[in-house]
């Protein structure tokens, strides 16, 4: 009679853990539902370039034990690796901490939940630069479908030279259409597949893998 009474017992207690961790899941989807860049482990998104054949794609391939709010997001343009960089996930939005190797003093704000314009000046590559952004309500169409988003206009100021990068952002899936702007020829990319699949492929250099910067 005693090992039933303990084995009911593990099973009330394993049951009420399963109960537990549905509803933390069930939570933490719903908050990535309400995101406007969500990120987490397996998420990639598939870019189309204007005028390209290769595609762009963005992958979530890590987020560090030492930093649960931290994730590394890997990029390939057709099969060239290109550099990952690290975002962190605060309490006011979505920073740039670090491009490759080279870390992000104090990390760049790309995107903010409750501003409609910032500004904030960062180190790269031992050298100061200045970050301006506006958000605004936008509806988009791209090859993935038609989404109501925002539009976030930053522009990157180094050494007098000046950067810009429009960046629609949709509600539980993040970037789908950027244009970089450089004075020349406008780059165009647009998204044409987000993906959920809880799989982290393996990096294929540790150069690839950037260190996490710290959390403020």
């Amino acid at each position: 009679m005693r090992w039933k009474m303990q084995f009911t017992i593990l099973l009330l207690v394993a049951f009420g853990w399963c109960q537990v961790l549905q509803a933390q899941t069930s939570q933490e989807e719903e908050q990535l539902q309400q995101s406007w860049f969500p990120l987490k482990g397996g998420y990639s998104w598939t870019f189309r370039m204007e005028g390209e054949k290769q595609k762009l794609v963005w992958r979530v391939i890590l987020q560090p034990e030492s930093d649960p709010n931290s994730f590394i997001l890997d990029a390939a343009l057709g099969t060239r690796t290109l550099d990952a960089e690290v975002l962190q996930v605060r309490e006011d939005g979505i920073y740039r901490t670090q491009v490759g190797l080279e870390r992000i003093s104090p990390g760049v704000p790309i995107l903010l939940n409750e501003q409609t314009t910032w500004q904030s000046k960062f180190r790269l590559q031992r050298r100061e630069n200045t970050f301006a952004a506006t958000k605004e309500p936008a509806q988009i169409k791209v090859p993935a479908g038609t989404f109501e988003t925002i539009l976030v206009t930053s522009t990157v100021t180094d050494q007098n030279v000046k950067h810009e990068l429009l960046t629609w952002y949709a509600k539980g899936t993040g970037p789908v259409k950027m244009v970089i702007r450089d004075g020349k020829k406008d780059l165009v990319l647009e998204l044409e597949r987000f993906r959920k699949i809880p799989v982290v492929p393996k990096p294929k250099s540790k150069a690839r893998q950037p260190r996490t910067t710290p959390k403020n």
